[in-house]
């Protein structure tokens, strides 16, 4: 097969595949039954064979329906704990709000979400410490603030009323918790990537709605 006739078909399949998604997704009784086809697919495909064989796309997959809560478990698609909380919604929550004026932390976010669902677990971790770096920063010179480092910038909200201390115990330990396995040195897992992630995104939400740091 020729390099242009494998493109055509590779562009071939995504067209179809989207256009898939999109019907189930527009023509299905509600969105829970919608969901629950597009779950049932994604398990199929999966299932097709074993995860030691899955390409780059598979691969993909299995990491961005993680970030819903499944986890692919001998054959089947499960909650990867009990009651499991999926992070796509509060990743596009997070994601609006730093659009508010957050730019650089913004930037840095979607690449530590875009790196983990490539399987790029430790330059997650990087880009996770870098967004916490410049959302904190920014953070507090939104409030008068001229801190040149994260944990300044946690000491001054402290400071200014903006975080009690039990908030800023929180926060400090989060920043404590990101500095290996990616941003220095260290392999890390994709577990470990997603609680980086999981952790890092709720904490990030509180500290620009709940304490009131985009105004």
């Amino acid at each position: 097969m020729s390099s242009a006739s494998h493109r055509y078909s590779v562009g071939n399949l995504l067209v179809r595949a989207h256009a898939l998604v999109l019907g189930v997704w527009e023509h299905g009784a509600n969105e829970n039954e919608s969901e629950a086809s597009l779950r049932e697919i994604a398990g199929r495909l999966l299932s097709a064979q074993g995860p030691e064989w899955w390409d780059d796309s598979l691969q993909a997959l299995a990491a961005a329906l993680s970030l819903d809560g499944l986890e692919y478990i001998e054959g089947h698609l499960l909650p990867s704990t009990a009651g499991a909380v999926a992070i796509t919604p509060l990743i596009s929550a997070l994601e609006e709000a730093l659009e508010g004026g957050f730019p650089v932390a913004a930037n840095h976010y979607r690449q530590a979400v875009d790196n983990y669902v490539d399987g790029n677990h430790e330059a997650a971790n990087g880009q996770l410490r870098s967004f916490l770096e410049s959302l904190f920063i920014q953070a507090s010179n939104a409030h008068g603030g001229q801190s040149g480092n994260a944990p300044a910038a946690l000491q001054y909200l402290r400071q200014g009323g903006h975080l009690d201390d039990d908030e800023w115990q929180l926060l400090r330990g989060l920043w404590a918790a990101v500095q290996d396995n990616g941003p220095h040195h260290g392999m890390t897992s994709p577990e470990e990537a997603l609680l980086r992630l999981h952790f890092g995104t709720s904490a990030s939400r509180y500290l620009i709605a709940g304490v009131g740091l985009a105004g």
